[in-house]
């Protein structure tokens, strides 16, 4: 297999203290042609990875008399074997999922995801007969992927399949609990949730068996419904936190917990008491206040998401919007694209401030403005990617842009340029006209703007 692809910058590398592992990546052997540079953070040992999960980002239960309620599949547990990995059956699944990650890295370069390629790779090829430091490098590389806010969709899937296959026969590998365990409190990293909320789910098999690549109808409602999940709630601790908003009623972290804690799908009992929870606590507070936003996009996410709680919300809204299904879609759809539109608005302000790209950063500064951008703009930034498409071949790309980055930043401004158009008289329109169907950036944009994770 042509492994070029996996060539990563040398200015992204960061120094090792002495790793054997990240010694090897640089060894031709190990992949026949070239050199691949070693991962962007080094996680060959328990106590590295130990030490990540515990500086990451995490949910936790607001609640002090609440604990995590941790499903486990007693058929997993009792299957564990770490001879497994030596099966010819295992093998094969995972040349297969390689196979995915290869189509899946396509879409769009993610550093953190070649890094997972590499280390998958590694595996593949038996050069080392402890795999654990292989594996606990992998799972970092995941960690890392999912605490980026701007990920594919497609590649969210592709590595919640694997750390999943991992988790199944490696118990020693713990992703899901963090250093901020208090006592029997526990706290989960964005993965780690995501990985909560699937557990019962088969991810591999999709991966691994017929998948129409260009198109996301074969991923499953329940898949999706899990990842947007995951997508709210930080959405929501963000909200609270670039707020400053230091106490949060009793009322509030009831809500929170037990959105964090229910299982995905809703149960329709649980999911009717959530709904009748946030109705209340958006009716009892005279000014919007963060809690009061927060349970609009909870009550949004319960509208789109659970059949059960969308009825009893129409029922319990419909005096006050005289009963209007429409007018009820709406207004849950205004939520929902003010909540999308704010943290992209984050993103653009965080991107700004990270040393940009000059180029980059001239498309994105008039989305900070408080005077909406008109179609001129987005006129302009098509225009300007057709013509360094165009002429890739007679400039010197490196000169202009950082190779590294240039795809993604594509990707996020155009994901930027659907997240507006709500707000801009004829811009959907102006976008379905620029982009044929099919186009990969038009998928890529629109599978993560319809799932809100972008």
């Amino acid at each position: 297999m042509d492994l070029a692809w996996i060539l990563m910058p040398n200015r992204l590398r960061v120094t090792r203290s002495e790793c054997t592992y990240c010694e090897s990546y640089e060894n031709p052997r190990n992949f026949g042609r070239g050199r691949v540079d070693a991962p962007l953070r080094c996680y060959h040992s328990q106590e590295r990875l130990t030490n990540r999960l515990a500086s990451v980002s995490v949910f936790e239960i607001k609640g002090h008399s609440k604990q995590f309620k941790m499903i486990e599949n007693s058929k997993d547990i009792a299957n564990r074997d770490r001879s497994y990995w030596s099966t010819k059956k295992l093998q094969g699944h995972l040349e297969r999922l390689e196979l995915f990650g290869t189509y899946a890295r396509k879409l769009y370069d993610d550093q953190y995801f070649l890094s997972m390629m590499n280390s998958l790779n590694l595996i593949l090829n038996g050069e080392s007969t402890d795999s654990l430091p292989l594996e606990c490098d992998l799972i970092g590389q995941a960690v890392d992927f999912f605490e980026q806010t701007d990920t594919n969709l497609i590649q969210k899937i592709w590595v919640l399949g694997l750390v999943q296959r991992f988790q199944m026969y490696h118990p020693t590998i713990d992703v899901l609990s963090t250093g901020s365990s208090d006592g029997q409190r526990i706290a989960l990293s964005r993965l780690g949730l995501a990985l909560s909320l699937t557990q019962r789910m088969n991810l591999w098999d999709p991966l691994i068996t017929s998948v129409t690549f260009n198109s996301a109808i074969w991923i499953p409602t329940d898949l999706k419904k899990a990842l947007k999940r995951v997508d709210l709630l930080h959405h929501v601790g963000k909200l609270n936190q670039e707020t400053n908003q230091t106490s949060q009623s009793i009322f509030f972290k009831e809500v929170y917990d037990d959105l964090l804690q229910a299982s995905c799908p809703f149960e329709p009992k649980k999911a009717n008491s959530l709904a009748e929870r946030c109705i209340e606590g958006i009716k009892i507070r005279e000014e919007k206040t963060v809690e009061e936003e927060s349970m609009d996009y909870i009550s949004s996410h319960l509208y789109t998401f659970s059949k059960s709680a969308k009825n009893y919300i129409k029922k319990s809204l419909g005096s006050q919007f005289d009963s209007s299904k429409k007018m009820i879609k709406k207004h849950f759809e205004d939520i929902e694209h003010q909540r999308v539109r704010t943290l992209k608005r984050n993103q653009i302000q965080h991107y700004l401030q990270e040393s940009p790209d000059p180029f980059i950063a001239n498309l994105l500064k008039p989305f900070t403005d408080e005077v909406p951008v008109n179609l001129d703009h987005y006129k302009y930034i098509l225009d300007c990617f057709e013509a360094l498409k165009t002429i890739k071949y007679d400039l010197d790309i490196h000169r202009v842009h950082d190779p590294s980055s240039y795809s993604s930043d594509r990707r996020f401004v155009i994901s930027v340029l659907y997240s507006e158009s709500p707000y801009i008289t004829g811009a959907g329109n102006y976008l379905a006209s620029r982009f044929r169907t099919g186009n990969y950036l038009l998928h890529i944009a629109m599978s993560n703007i319809s799932l809100g994770i972008c």
